[in-house]
C-alpha cells in the first residue's frame, strides 16, 4: 500500500474521509432526492435547498456551495448524524449546534469562518476542518474531550496557521490527528506526548527534527509521515 492510500484508509477508518465512488449521485435540486434516501450529496444552485429539511430519512448528508439560508436549512435536519460541508460561504456555524445528534464532521473551504467557538455545543467523535485560514487558535477543541479523530488542515496551496497545538493536550480519546498543510507558531509537538491512544499522525514537515524524535521516543507505537525519519536522521536544529 502506497502511503497516499494509507493515509486515505487511515481517514477513512478515522470517520473524516470517504469512499466517493461509492456516495450517491449528486442532486442540485430537492425534486431529485430519494424520499427514503440516508445518504445525500447535495450542490445548491441558488435556492434549490428549500425544503431539504423535509426529508426526514437523511442521515448522512454532504453539502457544497452552503450559504447562510443552506446552512439553516441543514440545521433544521436534527436526525443528522454525519455532515460534510464544502464551499462555505456562511460567516458563522453556529446553526450547527441544533444538530444533537451530529457525531461526524467535516468543513472544508470556510474561509470566512473566524474562530471555532461554534465546536464547544457539539458533542463530536470526528472532526476535520480544512482551509479555515481565518481560524489561528485552536482553544475552543480544547471541549471536545470525545474526539477519535482530528484533523485541521490548509489547503493544498495555502497553510493553515494556529498559534499552538496546546488546547489538543487533554483530548485524552484521541486516536487520529491530520495536520497537513498546519502551521503551528510555537513550532512545538509537545502536547501531543500524552495522548495515549493516538495511534496515527499525518503532518507536514514543518517542525525541528528534534520535535518528532521527542514524540517518537514518548509514544514509541505512534505511526506518522516524519517520525520514522527522525529515528533514522542524524540530528538537526532546523525545521522546514
Amino acid at each position: 500500500m502506497t502511503v497516499a492510500h494509507a493515509v486515505h484508509a487511515a481517514r477513512i477508518d478515522a470517520g473524516i474521509g470517504f469512499e466517493w465512488d461509492r456516495l450517491p449521485a449528486a442532486a442540485t435540486n430537492v425534486s431529485g432526492v430519494d424520499p427514503a434516501a440516508a445518504d445525500v450529496v447535495f450542490r445548491r444552485e441558488g435556492a434549490s435547498h428549500a425544503g431539504l429539511h423535509r426529508c426526514t430519512a437523511i442521515r448522512r448528508l454532504w453539502a457544497s456551495q452552503v450559504d447562510a439560508a443552506f446552512l439553516d436549512e441543514i440545521a433544521a435536519m436534527p436526525a443528522l448524524e454525519t455532515l460534510s460541508l464544502e464551499r462555505v460561504t456562511a460567516t458563522d456555524l453556529q446553526p450547527l449546534a441544533r444538530l444533537q445528534q451530529l457525531r461526524r464532521l467535516v468543513v472544508r473551504d470556510a474561509t470566512r469562518i473566524g474562530d471555532l467557538e461554534w465546536t464547544r455545543a457539539l458533542a463530536l467523535e470526528s472532526l476535520a476542518l480544512e482551509n479555515l485560514r481565518s481560524v489561528h487558535s485552536l482553544e475552543s477543541l480544547a471541549d471536545q474531550r470525545g474526539l477519535r479523530a482530528l484533523g485541521v488542515e490548509g489547503a493544498m496551496w495555502t497553510s493553515m496557521r494556529v498559534r499552538s497545538l496546546e488546547p489538543l493536550r487533554d483530548l485524552e480519546r484521541l486516536e487520529y490527528l491530520f495536520l497537513t498543510n498546519l502551521r503551528v507558531h510555537d513550532g512545538s509537538l509537545h502536547p501531543l506526548h500524552g495522548l495515549r491512544r493516538l495511534r496515527f499522525l499525518q503532518c507536514a514537515r514543518y517542525y525541528a527534527q528534534g520535535e518528532f524524535t521527542e514524540l517518537a521516543a514518548s509514544r514509541p507505537e505512534l505511526r506518522g509521515n516524519w517520525l520514522q525519519w527522525a529515528a533514522t536522521r542524524p540530528e538537526t536544529n532546523t525545521a522546514q
